[in-house]
């Protein structure tokens, strides 16, 4: 935290300290930050509190500055945010730029929740699960190994997925990412194409595959090369909704690397509802884009 206030004084600001003790914490200090009219906060920390933060933040005036220490940080690696705090402050004081979100809503409750980056159920959700426990080692390769610790438990899931206002399809699916932002896991291109400002989900889903042939195809997605395997499957759309079709244990759903819930979900885009300072859109195979 010293770095962080040393070079904000350096940059000629005189930060305020505000501390949280807790997820729900989080989500209402910036709630409060709001009411008051503050018009920027920084976010010094990971994917989770940026994701308690926005469920304030969106739809806000309220200009969110990240500078990501987490373990992932796979919401600024999605928006072009440096990584190190000299660069991620100086992006966090420059001009906003307003990206969408996601909503996600359980179709058995009124629970809603805000994702930033990517919501993700099966494998993936698992290996979430067993990172967020894990003390070593630290930084990314923390899922690569949750991903080893994980595979032996590798299932497909019974899946009914049903697109904008397409009927419903049954599916097998071994994992299913609904992506704002290209990233999730430490660094891994699970969607591509992904583009926070262009008010549309990329879904990309992996079907029944193996543990030797997860193991192969699990490589590939650091680069974003997965996506012509034969078992990867890949849309595009507005509203996804997404139900269990068979009577086993509940399934889990993650967004931005934090558990919010259950199937039944529907998910849909918020376009234009987060402003976050120097966000830029990272294109694949090409330049970084501002908006």
């Amino acid at each position: 935290m010293s770095s962080v206030t040393r070079a904000l004084r350096f940059a000629g600001r005189s930060p305020r300290h505000i501390s949280a003790r807790s997820p729900g914490e989080v989500t209402e200090r910036v709630r409060e930050l709001i009411i008051a009219g503050e018009e920027r906060v920084l976010l010094i920390g990971g994917d989770g509190l940026v994701h308690h933060a926005a469920q304030a933040a969106a739809n806000s005036p309220l200009t969110l500055g990240i500078v990501p220490t987490g373990t992932g940080n796979d919401i600024a690696r999605g928006l072009a945010i440096p990584t190190n705090v000299a660069g991620a402050i100086g992006t966090a004081l420059i001009d906003q730029v307003t990206i969408d979100v996601l909503r996600v809503r359980e179709l058995n409750g009124s629970e809603q929740h805000i994702v930033v980056s990517v919501c993700t159920l099966g494998f993936s959700g698992d290996v979430n699960e067993r990172a967020n426990r894990l003390r070593r080692p630290r930084g990314r390769f923390r899922y690569t190994a949750a991903t080893m610790l994980e595979i032996r438990r590798l299932r497909a899931l019974s899946l009914s997925i049903e697109l904008d206002d397409e009927p419903a399809v049954a599916v097998d699916e071994t994992l299913m990412a609904i992506a704002n932002t290209p990233f999730f896991g430490g660094g891994m291109r699970i969607a591509p194409e992904a583009d926070p400002t262009d008010g549309i989900l990329d879904i990309c889903c992996i079907g029944k595959v193996g543990r030797v042939e997860m193991l192969r195809v699990f490589p590939r997605v650091f680069r974003g090369r997965h996506l012509s395997h034969r078992a990867v499957s890949t849309h595009r759309a507005e509203r996804v909704v997404v139900r269990q079709r068979d009577d086993g244990d509940p399934i889990a759903v993650w967004g931005d690397g934090e558990p919010i819930g259950q199937l039944p979900i529907e998910i849909t885009v918020i376009p234009n509802a987060l402003h976050v300072a120097g966000a830029r859109v990272v294109k694949p195979g090409g330049p970084i884009l501002k908006r």
